[in-house]
């Protein structure tokens, strides 16, 4: 009885490439909502005063 064997190869360029894109939007993205998220918390601070937190309040 042969056995059955799977054979892998390496992705073609075009796929790595693809790869690659996906991870730098992945990146960007994240990059993006932390500087949104930091810039809506500036303006809460400014808009609202200084946080408790920060007052000892």
């Amino acid at each position: 009885m042969a056995s059955a064997r799977r054979v892998t190869s390496a992705p073609a360029a075009s796929h790595t490439s693809a790869m690659a894109l996906m991870k730098e939007i992945f990146v960007a993205r994240k990059e993006l909502a932390a500087t949104l998220t930091s810039s809506a918390v500036g303006k809460s601070v400014t808009r609202n005063g200084v946080p408790a937190a920060v007052t000892g309040a």
